[in-house]
């Protein structure tokens, strides 16, 4: 059985766990190249979509079963069994793994362009621009830089190890709404104000106070249906 099935397999059977739906919503499943070891789930529209890091395709079953129902209980705001979560974590903590993510990661680290100037925003003008309406000028700037990709599956991402914002090339186009390429950045920023909090062993990026913040941005909801139609 192909990798993506079997996760789909768990997706659905976490969702009869979790999700109190009389039916259980159609699973895409895909395996991709992030430059984190970085797994992703949203549900839209009766459609729930995956995304695991491609580092993960050859874990064993177990492993990728405890990850499904992770990510369900995550999409739910529910915490999954204790055991799940340290199989799951005793997997990616072992030396093998903790090589191969460092190695992929080195490569991958080379998708970034290391130039804030696109062909249309210039991502330090942005920066600057959304530091003095938001944040006081409070903040201080990272390294920012445009990917050399044109990546759907992660429009931006702020990495703390490199202190860099990485925003996609896809964003960097005309018919991208300022507003919407505004929020993008604006969100990796808040990275900055609310940094990673480990709570009971897990990392949570996004606490009440970032969704808090988040949803300060003047034009939050019509960033995101523009975003939506990127999709």
């Amino acid at each position: 059985m192909a990798a993506e099935q079997m996760v789909a397999e768990y997706i659905a059977e976490a969702f009869g766990t979790y999700s109190r739906r009389r039916s259980v919503p159609e699973v895409r499943v895909c395996f991709y190249p992030f430059v984190r070891l970085n797994n992703t789930i949203w549900l839209r529209n009766s459609i729930v979509r995956v995304r695991i890091s491609d580092i993960l395709a050859d874990a064993p079953a177990d492993v990728l079963r405890a990850l499904s129902f992770i990510l369900v209980a995550d999409l739910y705001r529910r915490r999954a069994a204790k055991r799940l979560i340290r199989l799951f974590e005793d997997y990616v903590e072992c030396e093998e793994v903790v090589v191969a993510i460092a190695r992929i990661r080195r490569e991958r680290e080379r998708l970034t362009t290391g130039s804030h100037q696109g062909e249309v925003y210039n991502l330090k003008q942005i920066f600057a621009r959304l530091n003095r309406q938001y944040f006081g000028g409070g903040l201080r700037q990272p390294r920012l830089s445009w990917s050399r990709r044109r990546r759907l599956d992660l429009l931006g991402w702020y990495d703390q190890e490199l202190d860099e914002i990485v925003i996609s090339r896809l964003l960097d186009e005309h018919q991208v709404p300022g507003y919407a390429m505004d929020y993008v950045l604006y969100h990796e920023m808040l990275h900055l104000r609310h940094p990673m909090q480990i709570v009971n062993g897990r990392c949570h990026y996004h606490t009440p106070a970032f969704r808090q913040d988040e949803m300060k941005f003047d034009r939050y909801e019509d960033a995101l249906k523009a975003l939506l139609q990127l999709r």
